[in-house]
This record gives C-alpha cells, sequence and structure tokens, in this order.
C-alpha cells in the first residue's frame, strides 16, 4: 500500500523541499526530512513523521557522506529524494562505490549533459536550439581585450564545486566593464571551465519536465514576474503559462538527446519571439510550488514513474501566480530603492508592484506552500523574514540615538579590544594571529602583511582568511594598485576560507567590522574570547573598518591609511 511506503527528502533548506514534502504527505506517504539547518521552514509542515539536521556538505562533504550511510538502509526508507545539488553531488559518490537501490538520483550516464554547462551548451548546438554567444575560458587561458560589448554573464562551468571536503556555491555574475570582467573570470577559473556569455533580454521562462528514456512524461511552463537579484537570478513571483510551442519543441529536442530520465528545468530568456537557452537544472527547481498549485504533481510523479507505474499528463490552471514570501520582500525592498533606469536591472515602478497584489483578491495569486492544511511552514518564513527586518531597523535606531546622544557602542568595544589584548599578550608567546574579513580580498591580505612587516617572526605568527566561500581569489587589480604605491605588494596573495583549524590555531583573532563580529559568532562563537578590532588601535572615531571593495580610489586610500595607522598601534602594543 501507497501509505506504506517510507521516503526521505533532503535538502530542507531549499524551496522545493516543502512541496515535496507536502506532495507526498498528502498521498498518504510516510514522509521524513532532513537538512544541514534545524530553521528549515519545511521541517513545519505537518505531513512530516521524522526530522533530522546533517553536516553542511559544503562545509565537510564527508561528513555528510557518513551521515547519509549511518541514516539509509533499504529497510529504512523506500526513495530518498535528494533536492539539490548541495547532496546530490555528494550522493552520487557514495553510488558509484556501492549501489543505492531506492535514491532517485540523474542518470549516470548523461548526469553531465544537465550538469554541466559547457555540455549543455555544446548539446544545444548540436540540436539547433539557440544560445548566448559563449566564449569557454579553459585553463584560465583568455584574452581580455577580445571583450567590449558590455555586459555579459560570467557562470562556471558547474554551479556547486568541492575540492576536497569543502564545496563551494558558484552563482552568475553580471560584469558592466573589463574591470569587473578580469575580476570574475579570475576569481571563478580556480574552479574549473568558465563561460562568458552575451547579456540576453527578456523573460525568464522555463520548461519543467519529468521524462523517462528522453521521452516526456509530464510538462508544465512558467514565466518569472520577477527575479532576485534584480540583474538575473531565482524567480521570486512567477505565472504558469501555456508552453510557448518553440521553446517546448527545443526542450523536447534536448532531453531525448540526452535520453534523460527524471525532472529537469529548462530555462530560457525570452523577448518577444526570440529566445535563447541559459541553462538546464536536472533536478527539481524553485518554482516547484507553482506547478504543484496549477495541478500539475512532479514531486508524486515522480516517485510513480520510479517505482514502474503509468504517469500521464494532466490539465493544469494558467494565469496561476505563486510567491516566495522571503524572496519576494527582499525583491520589493531591493525594487523599491533601485536605479529604474538601469536597463540591466529588472525594475518596475512602485504603483505597477502595488497593482499586481491585487490578484490576491481574485484568488489566481497565492504564497508559496500556503494552504488549509498545512499553514505553518508559510507562516513561519512569513514571521521570521519580518522579524529579522524588524530587529535591523531596531539595531539602526539604537545606532542612531547612540550617535545623537553622545554614546557610542565604538567606546565599550573599543575598550573591551584592548584589555583583551593585554590578557591575551600576557599568555601567549609566541603568539598565532588570525585576520579576518568578509572575503579576504582587500582588508586581511593587507592587514597580514603589515602586521608581517612589523612583528617578528620568531615572536608571531600572522594569516588571513575569510568568510565568502570562495578561495584562490585575487585582491582587485586597482585596490592592488593602491596598495602597492603605499608599500603593501599584494600580487601573490589567494584567498582562503576560514576553518575550524585556523580559529584552533590562533591565540588572537583579529577583525575588521560589526558584520565580521556576527559572521564569526554564527561560525564558532567560542573564537569571540579572543577577538579584537582592529580599528580599536586607530584615532578614528568608528572602530569599523569599512570595506574598500568597490569603493572610488580616494575613499580606498583613506581606508589603506586607516588600516595601516591601526597596525602600527597594535603592533606597537604587542611588542610593548
Amino acid at each position: 500500500m501507497t501509505g506504506q511506503k517510507k521516503v526521505l527528502v533532503l535538502d530542507a533548506s531549499c524551496n522545493a523541499a516543502t512541496t515535496i514534502v507536502q506532495s507526498l504527505g498528502r498521498a498518504g506517504y510516510k514522509v521524513s526530512l532532513a537538512g544541514e539547518s534545524p530553521d528549515a521552514f519545511a521541517f513545519r509542515s505537518r505531513y512530516l513523521h521524522g526530522r533530522s539536521v546533517y553536516p553542511d556538505p559544503l562545509k565537510k562533504k564527508s561528513a555528510f557522506q557518513d551521515w547519509f550511510l549511518n541514516i539509509w538502509s533499504p529497510e529504512a526508507f523506500d526513495y530518498v529524494i535528494p533536492a539539490s545539488d548541495l547532496t546530490i553531488y555528494p550522493i552520487r559518490e557514495i553510488a558509484k562505490e556501492r549501489p543505492l537501490p531506492g535514491v532517485i538520483l540523474p542518470p549516470d550516464e548523461t548526469f553531465s549533459l544537465f550538469f554541466d554547462k559547457v555540455k549543455t551548451l555544446q548539446l544545444a548546438i548540436e540540436c539547433g536550439v539557440p544560445v548566448p554567444k559563449t566564449v569557454i575560458v579553459q585553463d584560465g587561458k583568455w584574452n581580455p581585450e577580445d571583450f567590449v560589448s558590455f555586459p555579459y554573464y560570467v557562470k562556471t562551468s558547474q554551479s556547486k564545486v568541492w575540492m576536497g571536503d569543502v564545496g563551494f556555491d558558484l552563482d552568475a555574475r553580471l560584469v558592466r566593464n573589463p574591470e569587473e570582467l578580469f575580476e570574475a573570470v579570475t576569481d571563478w577559473a580556480v574552479y574549473g571551465d568558465v563561460l562568458i556569455q552575451g547579456y540576453e533580454p527578456g523573460d525568464g521562462v522555463g520548461i519543467e519536465l519529468l521524462c523517462r528514456d528522453g521521452d516526456i512524461l509530464l510538462f508544465f511552463a512558467h514565466r518569472r514576474m520577477h527575479e532576485y537579484p534584480l540583474t538575473g537570478g531565482g524567480g521570486t513571483y512567477r505565472v504558469s503559462i501555456e508552453p510557448p510551442p518553440a521553446l517546448f519543441e527545443s526542450a523536447r529536442r534536448l532531453v531525448k538527446a540526452a535520453s534523460w530520465t527524471g525532472v529537469a528545468m529548462v530555462e530560457y530568456k525570452m523577448d518577444g519571439a526570440a529566445y535563447s537557452l541559459m541553462e538546464v537544472n536536472g533536478r527539481f527547481w524553485g518554482s516547484l510550488p507553482l506547478s504543484y498549485r496549477s495541478g500539475v504533481d512532479f514531486p508524486l510523479s515522480l516517485v510513480r514513474a520510479y517505482s514502474g507505474e503509468p504517469v500521464t499528463q494532466t490539465p493544469y490552471r494558467a494565469g496561476v501566480y505563486s510567491r516566495r514570501f522571503s524572496m519576494e520582500f527582499a525583491w520589493f525592498k531591493r525594487n523599491l530603492l533601485a536605479d529604474k533606469n538601469d536597463p540591466y536591472t529588472k525594475t518596475q515602478p512602485l504603483g505597477k508592484t502595488i497593482l499586481e497584489y491585487s490578484r490576491f483578491l481574485t484568488g489566481k495569486d497565492h504564497w508559496d506552500h500556503l494552504f488549509l492544511s498545512d499553514p505553518v511552514p508559510t507562516l513561519s518564513e512569513m514571521g521570521r523574514t519580518l522579524g529579522r527586518t524588524g530587529s535591523t531597523v531596531v539595531r539602526m535606531a539604537r545606532k542612531r540615538f547612540l550617535k545623537r546622544s553622545g554614546k557610542s557602542r565604538d567606546e565599550g568595544v573599543r575598550r573591551e579590544s584592548l584589555e583583551r589584548l593585554r590578557s591575551i599578550g600576557k599568555s601567549r608567546t609566541p603568539l598565532n594571529i588570525l585576520v579576518l574579513c568578509h572575503g579576504n580580498i582587500c582588508r586581511s591580505p593587507l592587514v597580514e602583511s603589515c602586521l608581517k612587516e612589523l612583528l617578528p617572526s620568531d615572536r608571531f605568527a600572522v594569516r588571513s582568511s575569510g568568510f565568502i566561500p570562495r578561495i584562490l581569489r585575487q585582491s582587485p587589480r586597482e585596490y592592488a594598485r593602491l596598495a602597492k604605491k603605499e608599500g603593501v605588494d599584494l600580487s601573490g596573495h589567494r584567498s582562503s576560507l576560514v576553518n575550524e583549524e585556523d580559529l584552533s590555531w590562533a591565540d588572537l583573532v583579529v577583525i575588521m567590522d560589526g558584520g565580521n563580529h556576527r559572521e564569526l559568532s554564527d561560525f564558532d562563537s567560542s573564537a569571540l574570547v579572543k577577538t579584537v578590532f582592529l580599528g580599536a588601535w586607530s584615532h578614528e572615531s568608528n572602530i569599523d573598518i569599512p570595506d574598500p571593495y568597490g569603493e572610488p580610489e580616494e575613499k580606498m586610500l583613506q581606508i589603506i591609511h586607516h588600516m595601516k595607522e591601526s597596525c602600527q598601534n597594535l603592533s606597537r602594543d604587542l611588542l610593548s
């Protein structure tokens, strides 16, 4: 009986997970859910029979794989559905070593055709599917002077890449000038092939499919109304549509040529009658709640198809709208402040945005996952999103009040940093110093270099790292040029990602601003007891040292001088 079937759904934090849980739970399956964060909204669904939190595969892939092998067995679960790249890649590695019956993965033989953008592009060209003008950079070899028609999109061939046990989430980047292009290609080249694609105007359109050996069993189509970020990204607000014939036919040719089995979303940009393929996602997609609400149940159909049961196309309703609350709220704030004259950001007037909300009165507009039978996941998302916004407003108001009243959080932080250094300095010899900033390409490498120059190496060891999950990035060219004029050579620097070993090694952690403090607190709050703000050794009233990334030359120089002065004063105290 269907009610006896047990399903484990992974990737609780992705938007598709809640829909998968609701679909299979309503159909009578016994659903368990697992994810890397206990705060995932999908954990609030009434349809769950079990919940589990696993190690983040991006932070430590092997720990996630050990967790999976410990919890999974054919007796424990009839089916396992990895819902995103985050778990598909690590589990595929296990599947190469041993059979995993019931684990629904994309087919190994054709996997790369829809998970490697270079191979997807080549397949599309063979099938006669229109694609953007693209240059593929391999082994970092390219000529920046060949690119003059800005803007471009820069993408890695795979959106998730692991180097050893650590993974990286790599999003496409819109670049508007040669400087941004050089930095983007240089940053991404360490992860593999890089695609530089011409900008394609138009709306995002998705053709969603369930296939068996290249034959389409189920289809659905949607158009993006809002995207976040505004320069192009996931749809925060979408509408169901009848599949445009040309797009559906090109999608059919792609999955047929790939002999694809499983779900896939073929993504296009459509401008009038013209269209271009953007990418193919060979797994569940973020707009899955819309197809489910419109009458096409992909999760249930996938399980039935995997079991060998017949699956037939069902009619669906066009003109149904759906929004993801947290991302739509982020879109609303950004759209409100965005430059409406920027041709490369998809914005709209406030009046049109307000008018769109009138669709709720007609019953055609909906929030993702919000059903009377299972309201808590969406209500939790709404509450947390609004709560965080309220906390931000209160924090900003408090900061402004303290500034006007002559009081400052900076005074307390400065005093605490100075006292902390005195206590640490007396108890540690030699002293290991870890310098942290957000990305480890501007502030922390410059401070690392300055401290190494000022402190004797037999008494002090200094290194730097950052919180952005990117590695081997160079410092921006303009910033590195200015730093060199000030006597600091950053040409050999490559960014690194802070890890537990770094924090265990460090006797003293030096950070730049309140944002770094929050990032460190989230990563390992126990390290805060040995953390100081570099700005505590500055004559500036503001203890935070701002990020110079993307700032004008004059502002960059001010920040460089600020850091050099602070390093000199910090070194004096360390040596005294």
